[in-house]
């Protein structure tokens, strides 16, 4: 990059017309600006400006002498001060090249770039200052290009988060939802355990049995044959279900002719399953299902959730017993019958 230009001597040279004061102190500051004492030289060139301000060789200079001081804007000020006086065109050419090394040096290359084009109008032929106009350009647009890949990264990156802000919140949405359900199921489940506790009447059911026939959970409970009825919540694929079996057969078998009965619900999907467990295993009472599984209103009723499970009802349509398993079911019936 061009260094930047200090008129000294021509300086010197050029100030035939000038006051005598004024041709003084620039001598002085430029003997001082040799020695490089800047400081000093600084001083003489604002005493040539103080007693002449439209001296433009006193103020480039003292620009120069600024600008060696590392005083970038002070010197800047002074360049173009000069510059807009300056009637000579290669000595305001000069001050507008310096504006311009000074703001390259600061990597502010659009400005320096502007400079480098005031002093090329006033100075075409100087090629070192197109040289460094081309090194601005060539920087601002590199500049440019690592600008548009930061923006294009960022947004990338914002998108990305904001997908991924978007996954999180609608994960949070449905886990809130969830919970939601969660709780409303949970709740509508204490509330319907409540209603089906042992003290509680029986909630009806009305399924279709083998035939497709709908039989009532209630025409069985009122049937005054009936003393007390069995709900008995099972399924085929359930291995401690099909484990109550034998108890269930060995209790009906004794206690069916005084008075006890069983109401089965299936919790099978295949209807082929259901009827075929009953009939291999000789279950020889009342069978209903919706061949649903679980999604069985009278899963819902009873808040069943799991089984086996069943509920005992006495003939007045009260629970009386829940979930009697193995031998406790036949001791139940035994007692209760007894009495």
């Amino acid at each position: 990059m061009k260094k930047f230009l200090v008129l000294s001597i021509l300086m010197i040279q050029a100030l035939v017309g000038f006051a005598q004061t004024d041709r003084q102190h620039i001598r002085y500051g430029n003997r001082w600006f040799k020695q490089d004492n800047y400081v000093k030289a600084e001083a003489e060139y604002r005493k040539a400006v103080d007693k002449n301000p439209s001296n433009p060789q006193a103020l480039y200079n003292l620009g120069c002498a600024l600008l060696m001081q590392k005083k970038d804007s002070a010197a800047i000020q002074q360049f173009e001060n000069a510059g807009k006086i300056e009637t000579d065109p290669k000595r305001k050419a000069m001050a507008y090249h310096n504006i311009g090394w000074i703001c390259q040096s600061l990597k502010m290359y659009g400005e320096a770039a502007e400079a480098y084009k005031e002093s090329l109008r006033n100075n075409p032929s100087d090629n070192e200052t197109r040289y460094n106009l081309a090194l601005c350009m060539r920087q601002q647009k590199k500049n440019k290009q690592n600008k548009d890949k930061q923006q294009k990264k960022k947004q990338q990156q914002n998108k990305g988060e904001n997908k991924s802000k978007e996954k999180k919140e609608q994960d949070k949405n449905q886990k809130q939802q969830q919970q939601k359900q969660q709780e409303k199921m949970s709740k509508e489940n204490a509330e319907q355990m409540i209603k089906t506790d042992i003290g509680q009447p029986f909630i009806d059911i009305a399924q279709p049995n083998a035939d497709g026939e709908l039989v009532s959970l209630e025409s069985v409970v009122r049937n005054p044959a009936n003393k007390y009825v069995l709900l008995d919540f099972w399924a085929s694929w359930c291995g401690p279900c099909m484990g109550e079996v034998p108890h269930l057969k060995k209790t009906y078998d004794e206690f069916r002719k005084k008075g006890f009965e069983i109401y089965g619900v299936s919790f099978d999907e295949d209807r082929g399953d259901w009827l075929g467990a009953v009939e291999q295993n000789d279950m020889n009472w009342l069978h209903v299902s919706e061949v649903k599984g679980f999604d069985n209103q009278a899963a819902k009723d009873y808040a069943i959730q799991g089984i086996p499970s069943n509920f005992l009802i006495d003939g007045q349509g009260t629970i009386v017993a829940r979930n009697l398993r193995g031998e406790a079911l036949y001791e139940k019936i035994s007692e209760l019958l007894a009495q």
